[in-house]
């Protein structure tokens, strides 16, 4: 399964990217960006993941557009979006933006791996329904 891993920060990139690729059994061929228009690029085209880790802060177009506007475009098939946000209050954005799920920026290796766990498995039944 693809999944996108969309954050600003290069070295938060690698710690997500090692979370995701943890031989825990998520089976995730893992992608990168480092910016929202990018991003956006990424989670509306042709060969767009199934999955995406998208930051709150991203440069250029911020994580809440990102997954509102890749919503907007690709409304069957849109990719399972967990949005990373700065703090507790902006889970209800997160939300009203379109996400399936939302976490604490910097939120420990196990909670963001349950969560990557949870995701995959619902995005496995949603394509095995099709």
């Amino acid at each position: 399964m693809k999944a996108l891993i969309a954050h600003g920060d290069a070295a938060s990139r690698e710690r997500l990217r090692r979370i995701a690729e943890d031989d825990g059994g998520l089976g995730l061929a893992v992608s990168e960006s480092g910016d929202g228009e990018d991003a956006l690029h990424l989670l509306t085209g042709d060969d767009a993941p199934e999955l995406a880790l998208v930051d709150w802060d991203l440069p250029g177009l911020g994580g809440r557009d990102v997954c509102r506007l890749a919503r907007a475009r690709r409304r069957f098939g849109a990719p399972y979006i967990i949005l990373l946000v700065p703090d507790q209050e902006r889970a209800g954005e997160a939300f009203a933006a379109g996400a399936d799920d939302c976490l604490m920026s910097g939120a420990s290796g196990y909670e963001v791996q349950a969560r990557l766990f949870a995701a995959r498995r619902f995005t496995v039944r949603r394509l095995v329904r099709r």
